[in-house]
């Protein structure tokens, strides 16, 4: 279990391994097609790559047509405002990182969490990956072992509902869920 683990985190990050991932039966690479969870208490929405997507999704409206003027008139108050507060230092002073993305990132741009329990929170991390950046393969890793049958089966029938695409990697055997299509694999990587 832990090598097959190490070998899907380690394809996540951008290196070679052996596990393949397909679509329509031509592989494609697991770091831009699958998400591997891990951490499900406390479960964190705000992960990095998801939050650069919203940045960048917000930079494109803010240079869109409906903003463009407005941003351009921002921009340039804040460069106005930086110069009249430097005008009495004894050096000039030139703007080389103010930009739309760099504004947006020195805010500080996060999710809102207030989320009752960390499955909601899950089900909107994946309904917002599969909006703004695209559908993927989430691969959980004993995730049954954190939420009871009940939860489980919830969380089951709304990621049925969103047509979410997850495989669940489980080191026990538990209850089986509505649903679920389970593949049992021995030591010997053999379909039992």
């Amino acid at each position: 279990m832990r090598e097959l683990v190490e070998d899907i985190a380690n394809q996540a990050a951008g290196s070679n391994g052996e596990c393949a991932l397909s679509i329509s039966n031509k592989p494609c690479p697991i770091n831009k097609n699958a998400e591997l969870l891990t951490d499900f208490a406390p479960f964190d929405i705000n992960k990095k790559s998801l939050i650069s997507t919203i940045i960048s999704k917000l930079e494109t409206q803010a240079m869109g047509d409906d903003h463009f003027s407005e941003t351009s008139a921002l921009l340039c108050k804040i460069e106005n405002y930086v110069d009249d507060i430097a005008f009495d230092l004894d050096c000039e002073i030139k703007f080389t990182k103010l930009t739309v993305s760099s504004l947006l990132k020195a805010c500080g741009l996060s999710i809102k969490d207030d989320y009752n329990n960390s499955l909601e929170k899950l089900i909107d991390y994946m309904d917002m990956v599969s909006r703004f950046e695209k559908e993927k393969l989430f691969i959980t890793v004993n995730i049954r072992s954190f939420f009871t049958d009940k939860e489980m089966n919830d969380f089951a029938e709304t990621a049925v509902s969103h047509k979410f695409k997850i495989l669940m990697l489980e080191s026990v055997e538990r209850a089986k869920l509505p649903d679920e299509k389970r593949l049992l694999i021995d030591d010997d990587m053999c379909i039992i």
